[in-house]
């Protein structure tokens, strides 16, 4: 993932970090502060971390179904050590 400098509004009475006027603004009305508070806000750089793009992840969601027989739960029997598992999951559960 990467790293990238974002602008946020950081809220002077409780540091609420906001990402805009409308949002400061909604979390003004929301939020008790003292009495001093006087609806006031500084401009501040955050470092973010962006998420990667799913289509570029190395990872993949595996699920139970045919065209996905990686799925720890997909059923598909197997022995280990001479005891018979239905799927890979009960085998993982039976480890523990």
């Amino acid at each position: 993932a990467s790293r990238r400098i974002k602008k946020l509004l950081k809220c002077s009475g409780c540091g609420c970090l906001c990402n805009d006027t409308p949002t400061f603004q909604e979390h003004c009305s929301a939020v008790e502060h003292d009495d001093d508070f006087m609806f006031e806000c500084e401009e501040v750089e955050v470092e973010v971390e962006e998420e990667a793009n799913p289509e570029e992840s190395p990872y993949f969601d595996l699920y139970n179904t045919s065209d996905q027989p990686l799925s720890t739960l997909f059923p598909g029997k197997f022995s280990v050590g001479g005891v018979e598992f239905p799927t890979l999951e009960h085998c993982i559960q039976c480890q523990r």
